[in-house]
């Protein structure tokens, strides 16, 4: 990965979010720096973490932050149908989306 800056998605008002309060965006840019990356903190409630995540769908990474319906709208967001070129002619492919329910009802291939 070249780009060393990396977007984060956390829901402010996710329990540890609000708990750490203003000190959180630091708390962030420092881990991230301990990793050689730079973190780019979005802080954002809960109803706009599906924006956020489609603001940021081009990069090669997102972290997200938050609880149970943080992750469940981040992962739908960035898990919408995407068109990819087909190797067989100039047509476009469209693969499904998979909610979040269903991904975890699959079975683990072994």
């Amino acid at each position: 990965m070249t780009d060393r800056r990396v977007p984060v998605v956390v829901n402010r008002r996710s329990g540890a979010a609000a708990r750490a309060g203003v000190a959180l965006v630091a708390r962030i840019q420092a881990a991230f720096a301990a990793a050689g990356l730079v973190a780019e903190v979005h802080l954002v409630e809960g109803p706009d973490v599906a924006a956020a995540m489609r603001r940021h769908a081009a990069a090669p990474l997102i972290a997200v932050g938050g609880g149970d319906g943080t992750l469940g709208s981040a992962f739908a967001a960035h898990a919408a149908p995407v068109r990819w070129p087909s190797c067989r002619s100039a047509r476009a492919t469209t693969l499904p989306a998979i909610s979040p329910s269903r991904w975890a009802s699959m079975p683990p291939r072994v």
